[in-house]
């Protein structure tokens, strides 16, 4: 059985999560595009960050995804802006010519998609993937409601204890189908 991946709208209510928010699907990404998911989880207290990237082709279909650890300031906007330069080298990595890269993270969506450029730390961040994003025939940065990033949140929360990274190819996270 062949699940359609692109239209799954899971109900959190009947596993015991309350979904007090609205409720967005994953959206699969134009014929001939690729979608890279991230997220990020903070432990304020170890010092840590978890990473999350997951990658699914345009009929939903999860390619690779990618858990990472690293010892960072617990700041989420950086967080987040180091997490989308990962995944955008994970697609370089990976081969990716037309991409989709998609996170939760309005601050860093937005500055990813402006032209002008800060000299702060985030600001430099923010020009790294600007620059690796450069190499790629065609990529897009949006933003998703934390209900359509499910995937890429649930796992970089399981990302803070993994021991430096993990990456599975061509397999659907196991909770995927759970939630």
């Amino acid at each position: 059985m062949k699940l359609d991946l692109c239209t799954v709208n899971p109900s959190i209510e009947q596993h015991g999560f309350v979904n007090t928010r609205r409720s967005d699907p994953w959206v699969c990404p134009p014929q001939g595009f690729c979608k890279i998911n991230w997220d990020v989880a903070v432990d304020k207290h170890l010092y840590k960050i978890g990473i999350e990237v997951a990658v699914r082709d345009d009929m939903g279909n999860f390619l690779a995804t990618l858990r990472k650890n690293l010892s960072s300031l617990p700041d989420p906007n950086l967080a987040e802006a180091i997490a989308a330069g990962i995944a955008a080298k994970f697609g370089v990595d990976l081969g990716m010519r037309r991409i989709i890269l998609e996170g939760d993270s309005k601050k860093v969506v937005t500055e990813l998609n402006l032209k002008k450029h800060n000299r702060s730390y985030f600001g430099m961040i923010i020009r790294d993937v600007q620059d690796t994003i450069a190499k790629m025939q065609a990529c897009r940065v949006t933003h998703v409601h934390r209900e359509g990033n499910y995937v890429a949140h649930n796992l970089a929360k399981a990302a803070l204890y993994v021991t430096d990274y993990v990456v599975n190819m061509e397999e659907t996270p196991l909770f995927h189908h759970i939630l």
